[in-house]
């Protein structure tokens, strides 16, 4: 499968879900203009990111229930304006993470797995606010989330 849609990260997706955070309504004014101008990718990972922090209360102060979660990933799942594409950790990825492995450290091996995602599906737009975790892919281009003006 392939998609010219934009990819978005799970910080994206997290900051339109938590309430609390500083970069919430920016998140969900990306995440809508996203959706209106075609929709936009995540990958299979994303999706286990999103779950794993959202129901986490170290990361965002008020954790949602696993259900709400659960509810909120099966709407990403069943959406039109949602690609959710697999994430493969195969030979191939091995081989593909050579080229990048004196810069990938600890938990930047879910990072690779994104690009790599991105890589397969000719995917080169990254909205996230990481943009310094993705810049070592020459590929992708990292849109900071933080100060996009999608006007």
């Amino acid at each position: 499968m392939t998609s010219f849609r934009p990819m978005a990260d799970t910080n994206s997706l997290v900051y339109a879900h938590n309430r609390d955070s500083q970069h919430h309504q920016q998140a969900v004014s990306i995440v809508r203009d996203l959706i209106e101008t075609g929709g936009f990718c995540i990958s299979s990972l994303i999706l286990f990111e999103f779950f794993s922090v959202i129901t986490n209360g170290r990361k965002v102060e008020s954790p949602l229930s696993t259900e709400t979660a659960l509810t909120i990933i099966d709407d990403m799942l069943h959406s039109q304006s949602i690609d959710v594409l697999p994430t493969h950790v195969d030979p191939a990825f091995l081989v593909w993470l050579t080229q990048y492995g004196r810069s990938v450290k600890r938990y930047q091996i879910y990072d690779a797995a994104i690009a790599y995602t991105m890589q397969q599906n000719h995917i080169s737009v990254l909205y996230t606010n990481n943009t310094k975790d993705f810049q070592k892919f020459e590929f992708i281009q990292p849109i900071n989330t933080t100060y996009v003006d999608m006007e």
